[in-house]
């Protein structure tokens, strides 16, 4: 009995074994060596009001954009890019820059702006200077400011707009969508 017991044992070892290694879809995973690269991948602007992320990846960072449209009338907005993971960090050298052609109607002392930095976090708007410099349509796309990001150590991470408002000289506030951006590495 006790041969049978190891024959059957033996049996479902090698069993196991066996059909371990014809588990999973066949395809041999890519060898250790083999090249990979890093890329950039952007949500486009979504449907209706919305602020979306552009941008370019050379080989020691990103140069990103920020974008809006079809916000309408518009007294002023502000919005947050968050840096999530160490794939990204804003180079020492480049701090976010609006454009400021969103809101200064061809009059830069029509409008106010502001922008804030801290770890993984870039803070930015503008509004009119007043209820009498009247509002700005915002219809076609508007490229609000642009930053230097650097590449860290990790080759994966996300860019985020949040904390969005878009608001109106009325005080009501516009709903819009938000892109998003990431690096991902595949292989080549």
């Amino acid at each position: 009995m006790q041969r049978t017991s190891w024959v059957v044992g033996v049996g479902f070892v090698v069993g196991v074994l066996g059909l371990g290694g014809c588990a999973g879809d066949g395809r041999a995973g890519p060898p250790p060596d083999a090249p990979r690269e890093v890329r950039l991948v952007v949500d486009g602007p979504g449907e209706g009001a919305s602020l979306w992320l552009d941008g370019r990846l050379d080989g020691s960072g990103v140069e990103l954009e920020v974008w809006a449209k079809d916000l309408g009338e518009v007294f002023g907005y502000a919005a947050h890019v968050e840096l999530a993971g160490d794939a990204l960090a804003v180079d020492p050298g480049g701090a976010f820059a609006l454009d400021g052609d969103a809101l200064a109607s061809g009059d830069p002392a029509a409008h106010h702006a502001l922008v804030t930095s801290g770890p993984g976090d870039i803070g930015f708007g503008e509004c009119r200077a007043s209820l009498a410099a009247g509002a700005v349509e915002v219809a076609a796309p508007v490229r609000l400011g642009t930053v230097r990001l650097r590449l860290g150590e990790a080759r994966e991470g996300s860019i985020r707009l949040t904390r969005i408002s878009v608001r109106r000289a009325d005080g009501s506030f516009v709903e819009v969508t938000a892109g998003a951006a990431r690096l991902v590495e595949e292989e080549v």
